[in-house]
């Protein structure tokens, strides 16, 4: 009986993912802790206030570095359906626009009853409430993990947290890699990060361009197939540091994308769509006494999304 409490209590552990803390274990180390250790790990994801896994309530799986290494996953919908309860689809819409979703279930195109995070701020757009249009091919080049949180988290996280939460959490390490492929595919990053008294610093480029794939499209206007392609042009500039009680963040990217086949229109310029984004975060948090803490924080974004047809959306 001791036994069978023992592997219950391990499988649960497993099955809310213990590497939602500060201090990350290894495999190895997790299975030569004593179960009174394992209890006594905090999650802090999942309520966003540290609890033990006999008390957090929500089901979370995260995704690691290394696995996301081994599986050579380079963007988020890459490891998505890798994960229980959620999926993700590229939609006809255009190139560029990809639907995360969980549990199948799905509010228009944008998938926006999932909210996603990048180092816990949101990449959600105001204009079409998912991350479709300006976040599609989010990197996980810089991720140290993602964390997949299933079931409702508005209360939590606020909007667009429906059915679940995904924060990918970046890395401080420096380490450069380079890709090349079919179809004149080359796919490189770089990140170097610092760490000095008093706070740190980390900056993250990335360049992935893809000629794109050859299809023989169906016209149905004409009756007859056409030939076209589906290439890309993804760039992506990621800082952020801290010094003393500050903390600051400055990201842009750049999506571009040509010819794709979207709603039984082909080769015209409607197919053709060029997505910017940009924002800066600066943090103020200090704690003047045990009971009283004071924080503050100023952000600007800044982002359009535009095509040869002259469609353009600016929601900032």
């Amino acid at each position: 009986m001791r036994n069978l409490t023992f592997i219950a209590l391990f499988v649960l552990l497993m099955s809310h993912v213990i590497t939602v803390f500060a201090e990350e274990l290894t495999i190895d180390q997790l299975l030569a802790m004593p179960l009174k250790d394992l209890l006594d790990i905090k999650i802090t994801s999942s309520t966003l206030q540290e609890e033990d896994i006999r008390s957090v309530p929500s089901a979370i799986t995260v995704i690691t570095r290394d696995e996301i290494r081994r599986l050579g996953a380079t963007k988020l919908e890459e490891i998505v359906k890798l994960v229980p309860g959620f999926q993700t689809a590229r939609l006809g819409v255009s190139g560029t626009h990809n639907t995360l979703v969980s549990r199948g279930r799905r509010l228009g195109s944008a998938g926006k009853e999932v909210l996603v995070l990048l180092d816990g701020r949101r990449l959600q757009e105001d204009f079409a409430g998912g991350i479709q249009f300006l976040n599609r091919q989010v990197s996980l080049d810089n991720a140290q993990r993602v964390e997949f949180i299933r079931g409702p988290g508005s209360t939590i996280y606020g909007t667009n947290a429906f059915l679940g939460v995904v924060n990918i959490v970046t890395g401080e390490y420096s380490v450069a890699r380079a890709a090349l492929g079919s179809n004149s595919m080359y796919d490189t990053s770089i990140q170097y990060a610092r760490f000095f008294e008093g706070g740190d610093i980390s900056v993250f480029a990335k360049s992935n361009v893809d000629d794109g794939e050859s299809l023989d499209t169906y016209d149905n206007k004409t009756g007859l197939f056409t030939d076209n392609s589906d290439p890309f042009d993804n760039y992506e500039l990621y800082l952020k540091g801290s010094l003393y009680d500050f903390s600051g963040v400055i990201r842009f990217q750049g999506r571009e994308s040509n010819r794709f086949y979207s709603s039984n229109l082909v080769g015209i310029n409607a197919n053709h769509w060029d997505t910017n984004l940009f924002y800066i975060d600066v943090e103020y948090d200090t704690s003047l006494s045990k009971r009283f803490d004071v924080s503050a924080s100023v952000f600007y974004t800044k982002s359009t999304t535009e095509n040869d047809a002259n469609i353009t959306f600016s929601p900032f």
